[in-house]
């Protein structure tokens, strides 16, 4: 996916002085449906991510593109914070969203699963879970696509 090799060059340059962590889209969607969790997946997925293996890591928010039911959004997890923010989940709503349901897309596991991997410490209970939507380009070229043939 070109998204994928998008962030993978980004991040590959910027990694080591970034204000935060970037998850390839692949593999957030692989850690949100896999039961692998031993400490030797723990140790790959580090390395996967460019991550010292047996070093704490600081805290700082992470990014995770998230494909679901064929639509593109974005989760940012703030760990210090219990705070999870989810841009453009809805095509069809605009506007701040002050409880998002994050079980739908399994946010909730992707949570818990993140922080194994960084080494945090954390509960997916009790976080806050915000989101801002808008009018999507899709939805709106659908609705000219469907007008023009009229």
């Amino acid at each position: 996916m070109l998204i994928d090799l998008v962030l993978v060059h980004y991040w590959a340059r910027v990694h080591r002085q970034a204000s935060s962590f970037v998850l390839r889209m692949s593999f957030a969607h692989e850690i949100r449906i896999s039961t692998e969790s031993s400490s030797l997946w723990v140790s790959h997925s580090r390395k996967y991510l460019l991550l010292p293996v047996d070093e704490p890591i600081d805290h700082k928010p992470v990014i995770v593109p998230i494909l679901n039911h064929n639509h593109y959004f974005l989760a940012i997890f703030n760990y210090l914070t219990r705070r999870a923010y989810v841009l453009g989940q809805k095509i069809n709503e605009e506007g701040f969203v002050p409880r998002v349901d994050w079980k739908s897309w399994r946010g909730e596991i992707l949570w818990m699963r993140i922080a194994r991997i960084f080494g945090w410490e954390t509960q997916s209970e009790g976080v806050l879970v915000s989101g801002v939507n808008w009018k999507q380009v899709c939805d709106t070229w659908r609705s000219r696509v469907k007008h023009s043939y009229l």
